[in-house]
């Protein structure tokens, strides 16, 4: 049994790793596409769809990830944000819809890059 315990940046960068790329190399991908420092969402496994989104800033204590395509929809609830998943469950986070909102769009462009046809 595991007595470890590990931050979400710790997980998702060794999941980067174990699937061939450090997260500073998705990081600057992501920044590349995004043309933004801030909030960058990571592709964690783009060959199967695994894609993290930062509720807010990465260095936050109050920092949620959220798997993009488990995300059913969210709203605004006074001064948290809800986010409801495909199985039915959800969670409240900090800060407002419109910036989740934002980060699901800047999500939806870094993996419409990353899936683009190559022509040559």
């Amino acid at each position: 049994m595991w007595n470890h315990v590990h931050s979400a940046e710790y997980i998702l960068g060794h999941n980067c790793i174990l699937n061939g790329s450090p997260i500073s190399g998705r990081r600057a991908y992501a920044k590349k596409i995004l043309r933004s420092p801030v909030k960058l969402p990571i592709p964690v496994i783009p060959q199967m769809n695994i894609y993290m989104v930062p509720t807010s800033s990465p260095k936050s204590l109050k920092c949620a990830w959220i798997a993009y395509y488990h995300v059913e929809g969210y709203e605004q609830c006074s001064e948290k944000t809800y986010i409801q998943f495909r199985d039915g469950t959800g969670i409240y986070v900090d800060g407002f819809e419109s910036t989740f909102h934002n980060q699901m769009v800047r999500a939806g462009q870094l993996i419409a890059q990353i899936n683009r046809p190559v022509h040559y």
